[in-house]
């Protein structure tokens, strides 16, 4: 009978157990596994839609700070004269700010027209049949065009219809300029400086 007794014990302990247990009851958390292996990369999405463009920044200062240029002007001041036993055409460009500091250290430049393009002083052709150049002398306030013939003739006229533009570059920024525009070529000068045409 004892024996019985401890038998039945030992079948109705687990069995009152279950069933004192209800839905919803949670053991303790058991241990964390291993980490599983990465998953394949995803296909990308669809492109966004292009942004607005945004507005245009404001007009920048002409050219490069203490450059002066003019406008297209005409010479004055028609004369014949001599330098060095050259016989030579001569006028008058006004430059109210050629200073003699400028003319000392800095550098000045002048182009001509005719209406077919613009061109460098010096400028040499044979214009009138004969070899001739065409040249400037920077003076206090004014240049003084020139024109004389290889011949020293002095038959090739100084034209008063030409029109001519000077651009002047201070000493203080002569150097860094040369290597960022050719200014023999009035393209180069007249766009980086912004001059207008």
């Amino acid at each position: 009978m004892k024996k019985l007794n401890y038998l039945l014990l030992f079948f109705a302990v687990p069995v009152l157990s279950l069933l004192s247990c209800k839905k919803g009851d949670v053991g303790p958390a058991g241990p964390a596994g291993p980490e599983g292996p990465k998953g394949a990369t995803g296909a990308s999405g669809a492109a966004g839609a292009d942004g607005t463009d945004g507005a245009n920044g404001a007009k920048g200062a002409t050219g490069t700070a203490n450059v002066i240029y003019s406008d297209w002007a005409t010479a004055k001041n028609f004369r014949d004269t001599t330098a060095d036993n050259s016989a030579m055409h001569a006028a008058d460009l006004a430059a109210p700010k050629l200073t003699t500091s400028i003319i000392n250290s800095g550098t000045v430049m002048v182009y001509f027209t005719f209406g077919g393009g613009v061109y460098t002083l010096p400028y040499t052709s044979y214009a009138g049949g004969k070899q001739n150049t065409m040249s400037y002398w920077p003076r206090l306030g004014h240049f003084i065009i020139t024109r004389f013939t290889a011949d020293n003739s002095n038959s090739v006229p100084l034209s008063t219809v030409l029109q001519y533009r000077y651009v002047i570059i201070p000493g203080g920024i002569t150097a860094a300029v040369a290597k960022q525009v050719n200014i023999n070529d009035y393209e180069s000068v007249r766009k980086f400086y912004n001059i207008r045409n």
